[in-house]
């Protein structure tokens, strides 16, 4: 069985071990070492990673006892059976999750001990640590007791214990949940504070967590998930915080207390001007439609007549607003307007209130030339055109149905 130096001490960071067992995986190599400081992924702590001889650790994993190191090598590496490899624990990345783990050993503890609100599961992301709580919703008020207590619980500079125990000797422990395991049970204690059954790697004093903060919640199954910033995590989550906010300052020249109410102001008056576009918009296309009409129109009133315009680079609030206002007037024509940007080419076709429209021949003469996709419901049929190529084809195709 592999000795477990992780367990042992958490801070080692170089190791050296025999190979006793290799597997070849394509560009992968699955290797089996007599002893290992890499943490396997469990407990919702993810794996260590590092370098076995110079190769990428990517995942280490245990099943039945057998911790798995997944590395970066090809078969050809100079890896076998019986060789003794060096090997070095990326100590960023497991401080980081030892913080997590910790961290969110504090965070439970607080729900428990400050509102009696247990813990139903936890994810130790890469940008979060999630704690999710029986609970159907947290006031503003107790979030803030939470992270207060959690927070006291670093400055208080507790000790981190560790034992390892069975069914029977659990008796003596005041866990803040039940376990399942029967035997070679690890505990992790934190004196008067919480206890509780976790295979993770720790850190060994609670001030090493450093800091925590709450940054959001969210409903869930009936429970409310909280995600949170923990240690160096933390500390950089302030200090991103801290140059955005000096930032704003500079740019609204407010201080910061001022800057909710600068930035309502703001949305307020650019929701106002949005309003303002929008109907300088709608009048301008009802006119642009007028123009349009009047140039295209005929001296046979018997048969609606055709506007084709193309647009270069127009916007799509535009082509709305000109759909919808050709839509309403009391025209007898068929519009096709096309309209090229850098993104697509798109199609819109309008009948007005007084003509009539087949736009299954309209679809199957026109629209098929272009490969066009879409559709709609009269008065309007909006799409995206696939083939922008053929657009010339597509005109002459469209002014010979006119004219038949």
């Amino acid at each position: 069985m592999t000795e477990l130096l992780y367990y042992q001490d958490s801070s080692i960071e170089e190791f050296s071990a025999e190979v006793i067992s290799l597997k070849k995986d394509k560009k992968k190599l699955i290797v089996e070492l007599d002893k290992t400081a890499f943490y396997p992924e469990g407990g919702g702590q993810p794996a260590d990673t590092g370098i076995i001889n110079n190769f990428q650790v990517i995942d280490v994993q245990k099943k039945d006892g057998i911790i798995s190191h997944t590395i970066k090598a090809s078969s050809e590496s100079d890896l076998n059976i019986g060789s003794i490899v060096n090997c070095k624990i990326d100590m960023l990345h497991r401080l980081d999750y030892m913080q997590q783990h910790t961290g969110q050993h504090l965070i439970s503890a607080a729900f428990f001990r400050t509102e009696e609100i247990n813990t139903v599961s936890v994810n130790q992301g890469e940008e979060f640590t999630s704690v999710e709580v029986a609970t159907p919703e947290l006031s503003k008020e107790q979030i803030e007791n939470i992270e207060k207590k959690a927070n006291e619980y670093i400055s208080d500079s507790i000790s981190i214990n560790t034992a390892w125990t069975d069914e029977e000797g659990l008796g003596k422990y005041n866990l803040r949940r039940p376990t399942k395991h029967k035997e070679g049970i690890r505990i992790v204690d934190i004196p008067e504070i919480d206890c509780v059954a976790c295979g993770g790697v720790h850190l060994s004093n609670t001030s090493e967590t450093r800091l925590i903060k709450f940054i959001y919640q969210e409903k869930i199954r009936g429970n409310t998930r909280t995600f949170w910033k923990i240690g160096e995590r933390a500390y950089k989550d302030y200090e991103e915080k801290t140059n955005v906010i000096n930032q704003l300052n500079n740019q609204f020249s407010a201080r910061q207390f001022e800057l909710p109410e600068k930035a309502k102001a703001l949305i307020e008056q650019n929701n106002n001007l949005k309003y303002k576009y929008k109907q300088l918009e709608d009048n301008y296309a009802s006119l642009e439609a007028d123009s349009l009409y009047e140039e295209n129109t005929g001296n046979n009133d018997e048969h609606p007549c055709l506007i084709l315009k193309i647009f270069s680079n127009e916007e799509k609030s535009f082509i709305t607003s000109l759909a919808k206002a050709f839509s309403e007037k009391d025209f007898n024509a068929v519009i096709v307007l096309f309209n090229k940007t850098e993104q697509n080419v798109t199609w819109t076709t309008i009948c007005t209130k007084d003509s009539i429209f087949d736009y299954e021949t309209f679809k199957k003469e026109v629209l098929s030339v272009i490969d066009a996709k879409g559709g709609g419901r009269s008065p309007i049929w909006q799409g995206i055109v696939k083939k922008p190529e053929e657009l010339e084809t597509a005109e002459n195709k469209l002014k010979e149905l006119f004219q038949s």
